[in-house]
């Protein structure tokens, strides 16, 4: 449940002034879980493009908060790429090694531990 400013459902936002809104949504788990995925898609693609432009901090940032919201294994991988470029070297090595313990692609797998062994 949610309370929302009413003014935006009047066609003259000034006959809404002062008013509010309740919305409830109900909605099912695996609909939530699909939704929180897709916000973290789109998080991590912003933390991919930031990273491409060499603005790790804030990539950092961006899958970290990606990662808070599902979890995926493949998140731990491009945060540890972040600290590795920051100079966070124990960082990265101690999340390449996460993510090869976590991760079911055997080839990322075998990068991250080659990553790893390189720092």
């Amino acid at each position: 449940m949610a309370f929302v400013p009413g003014k935006f459902f009047y066609v003259n936002h000034e006959d809404g002034a002062g008013t509010l809104r309740m919305n409830f949504t109900a909605v099912d788990e695996e609909s939530i879980e699909r939704a929180v995925s897709i916000v973290g898609d789109a998080i991590a693609e912003e933390g991919k493009r930031r990273f491409r432009e060499g603005e790790f901090a804030i990539a950092l940032g961006l899958f970290q908060k990606a990662f808070e919201l599902d979890g995926r294994a493949d998140r731990m991988y491009n945060i540890a790429r972040c600290h590795e470029k920051l100079g966070n070297l124990a960082e990265a090595v101690r999340l390449f090694r996460a993510y090869a313990e976590a991760t079911t692609d055997i080839a990322g797998k075998e990068e991250a531990l080659v990553r790893a062994s390189a720092l």
